[in-house]
């Protein structure tokens, strides 16, 4: 008879409570760190790397215990030592209530604000524990938290219930291995000038030129779990350049499996007039429609960015034909299937 395997109910209430307790406790850290010693010593298959993993901690906190070790021949020298200079001002319990309420608007504490930036957190800290800290100290504190600057990435507030659906019904596709999975859109790229932060010279004012023409370029594009890009430039989207693109696909597809065609539900690609077409080519292709606002697990969004970032961004082009021929050169290399642009449907 199997044993069934035990769980933890809530691993992450439980693991907070743990970690708490380690980070409160010097004789908790010092524990810690001894039965970090015993598994490499146990195990010679350990390494530092892997039970830091385990341990979440870093494999360079690991390599110190175990040099420190080895120097002194004591296991005593992993203990704290006592810690001088000012006391902080505030304790361990204040910081983790710190570090959670950060995480929330700051409206949702009572603070009149939009974001949290050293300003409004000074005032948080005052109203809250009355204790002065200046604005520069406070920024120091978000750091010490364990936050960093970052630019939130955009999701859709429409459509989560059935996504969700809907990626679940994906996954279970990918795992059967019965089919190549293609991710497909649909993209302009406008020769207006479109400019992001770079590096410029300190004192400078950097300038580039801007074309005044408003011409663009249309592709349809489909990048698979293999790597391989397809794309196919069309003047307009409707169901006859749309059928042209899926005739491109089947003809230059790096595959022997049929095809799982990942794509929106643009009215074009449910056109009455490609129903036969769709029919006649159901052995080697199937279209799989995601919900309405799924930008973020279409995983070709990606690539679509990344050439923006690799031949648009902060670049002049006096003409479409020029645009035209850096996006098709840049687009060349991944003709093949590649690592690069495998990994970009890693996330899915």
């Amino acid at each position: 008879m199997c044993m069934q395997k035990l769980k933890i109910e809530k691993p992450n209430q439980i693991q907070k409570q743990i970690n708490t307790y380690l980070r409160n406790s010097d004789e908790a850290k010092y524990i810690h760190r001894l039965h970090g010693i015993l598994l490499l010593i146990n195990n010679d298959e350990n390494n530092c790397a892997n039970i830091a993993s385990l341990f979440k901690n870093s494999p360079r906190s690991l390599s110190n215990w175990v040099h420190r070790v080895n120097e002194s021949g004591i296991i005593d020298v992993l203990r704290d030592k006592p810690r001088t200079g000012r006391l902080p001002r505030l304790n361990d319990k204040q910081l983790e209530h710190l570090k959670e309420i950060l995480q929330e608007h700051p409206s949702e504490v009572g603070v009149n604000a939009n974001i949290w930036d050293g300003k409004s957190l000074s005032y948080y800290i005052d109203k809250k524990y009355s204790i002065t800290l200046q604005v520069r100290q406070c920024q120091r504190l978000f750091h010490m938290l364990g936050f960093s600057l970052k630019r939130a990435r955009p999701i859709v507030a429409k459509g989560d219930p059935e996504k969700k659906k809907q990626v679940k019904k994906l996954h279970q596709i990918m795992q059967t291995g019965k089919y190549d999975i293609y991710f497909e859109d649909e993209c302009h790229f406008k020769l207006t000038l479109t400019i992001i932060r770079a590096w410029f010279l300190a004192g400078t004012t950097p300038q580039i030129k801007s074309p005044t023409d408003r011409f663009k370029l249309s592709v349809y594009g489909a990048m698979g779990c293999n790597g391989q890009l397809i794309i196919h430039s069309e003047e307009t989207f409707d169901s006859d350049s749309f059928k042209r693109f899926l005739e491109e696909l089947l003809k230059n597809a790096n595959t022997d499996k049929k095809i799982l065609l990942v794509l929106d539900n643009a009215r074009y690609h449910h056109a009455n007039k490609l129903k036969d077409y769709i029919h006649s080519i159901k052995d080697r292709l199937k279209l799989f429609f995601l919900p309405a606002y799924s930008l973020d697990i279409n995983a070709i969004e990606m690539l679509w960015k990344k050439t923006r970032r690799g031949v648009t961004h902060n670049r002049y082009f006096s003409s479409l034909k020029k645009m035209k021929k850096s996006l098709l050169k840049f687009w060349c290399q991944f003709k093949d299937p590649n690592e690069e642009l495998a990994k970009l449907c890693a996330f899915i």
